[in-house]
């Protein structure tokens, strides 16, 4: 964040570091991952991000943890070859040790990216049932950059979809935009049907590193808060991939 500028119509417009890409759904959207490097930098800098954003630093008087609360592939800016941030807290919020608030557990967020919890209202008052949502909508991105990846199959369907897209569409809901009430009739759905569609030769592939994404991503995305596993395992977990 460099600053803000306010032209003669009152249009504030926010200036900030130069993401020569756009965002990570920009990049994804446009074309296929490059490589199994690209694949790892990703994910590796993504959830680098989210721990840090999650991580408690109220003993070293920096700040306390921070939830996100619209975690999403257009909320990650794909700066350059090396690069990625995630950006836009305009629905974000620190948290401390106290009990969050009943007004800070409203349905905030893009709701194809939301928490069951989140979708039905039934997310708890614990300080970290927010971090939880996070995790989940990472376990989202998580499966919109395996989608992408260049595997060696001819038939292949190369095409860019959003997540539950194929469910969406298949109830003719919106698939473009998906409210909560959308929503809420897919995250209902029998597994597997009630989260973004694997494919079968995902789990056949023999790369360690896709295997190990692939079996994170799940973990994320749980269907209760307490199966989740936390910002920082799947951070560490992307650390060790080589």
């Amino acid at each position: 964040y460099y600053g803000y500028s306010i032209n003669n119509n009152d249009n504030y417009y926010i200036i900030t570091e130069l993401s020569q890409h756009g965002s990570l759904r920009d990049v994804l959207r446009s074309r296929l991952l490059k490589d199994e490097n690209e694949l790892l930098l990703i994910c590796k800098q993504i959830s680098n991000g989210l721990e840090y954003l999650h991580k408690d630093k109220e003993n070293e008087n920096v700040r306390p943890r921070i939830a996100h609360r619209d975690f999403k592939s257009d909320n990650i800016l794909y700066l350059n070859e090396n690069k990625l941030v995630i950006c836009d807290f305009a629905m974000s919020i620190k948290l401390d040790q106290n009990p969050i608030c009943p007004n800070e557990q409203q349905q905030i967020g893009t709701p194809r990216y939301m928490s069951p919890e989140l979708l039905v209202g039934t997310i708890g008052c614990e300080t970290d049932a927010l971090l939880k949502c996070d995790v989940y909508a990472l376990g989202i991105v998580f499966w919109e950059i395996l989608s992408r990846y260049p595997y060696d199959k001819k038939d292949h369907d190369q095409k860019y979809e959003l997540p539950f897209e194929k469910q969406l569409t298949a109830r003719n809901l919106n698939s473009s935009n998906p409210q909560i009430n959308d929503m809420l009739q897919i995250i209902n759905l029998e597994k597997p049907l009630n989260r973004p569609l694997i494919e079968l030769y995902w789990k056949n592939t023999t790369k360690r590193s896709f295997n190990e994404i692939l079996s994170t991503m799940e973990q994320c995305w749980d269907q209760t808060p307490e199966g989740r596993i936390t910002a920082a395992l799947v951070a560490l977990r992307m650390r060790q991939l080589s």
